[in-house]
């Protein structure tokens, strides 16, 4: 349960016992600019270890384990009631446990996973590159009798930026479809990592009205 992250699973489909220790620790440092001028601002920082036992009795990070975390959310209102907003943020790279290739490709191994065999031994001794993501949004509003009315342009990922995944570990194959086989070892597939990726900008345009 220390290393389902994002993927969180499903908890009650098999046994579970309480039977080992983790902890969880950190600090948040906040710093506010209230509107001064039209101009406003929340900066945070917050550092933050996340770890549990392993089958050595080892404390070793969990998959929440990023550590750092910066978020800078941040604006500027202009006259005619227009204003521009933004939030800038960098997270941490997250523990993963690599691949055991050789166990990976181990034919009878493969035909029945069709993926990658993680390297247990080496349980979260990888971490991912920090992720940073920008988002910028356009406000005008228009404030009439006895309701206001507000359009904006929100871009979310400005940047396009990708976080980093685990590769999917698939066999290779011919033209025809067929599983390659390792020339030195006839019990074994020819590999290859495809990257997974996901960095994509998202704009939206949206109205909302108050009465």
């Amino acid at each position: 349960m220390a290393n389902l992250g994002a993927d969180f699973g499903i908890i009650g489909n098999e046994a579970v016992i309480s039977n080992n220790e983790g902890r969880a620790y950190g600090f948040e440092i906040l710093a506010q600019r209230k509107s001064y001028k039209g101009i406003y601002g929340i900066l945070a920082y917050t550092f933050v270890r996340s770890e549990f036992k392993d089958a050595n009795n080892n404390f070793i990070p969990s998959t929440w384990d990023n550590r750092h975390l910066l978020t800078f959310t941040g604006g500027k209102k202009f006259t005619g009631n227009w204003e521009l907003g933004a939030k800038f943020r960098v997270v941490g790279g997250r523990p993963y446990t690599p691949y055991d290739l050789e166990e990976s490709a181990e034919i009878d191994n493969y035909d029945v996973n069709s993926n990658g065999i993680l390297d247990f031994t080496k349980l979260n001794s990888e971490r991912f590159r920090a992720f940073t993501q920008l988002d910028i949004r356009i406000d005008k509003t228009w404030f009439l009798k006895h309701f206001s009315i507000n359009l904006y342009l929100d871009v979310q990922n400005v940047l396009a930026s990708t976080p980093d995944r685990q590769p999917f570990l698939i066999a290779k194959e011919d033209v025809n479809g067929n599983k390659l086989i390792d020339p030195s070892d006839a019990n074994k597939y020819q590999l290859e990592k495809v990257e997974s990726s996901s960095g994509r900008a998202l704009p939206r345009i949206g109205v909302l009205v108050d009465f």
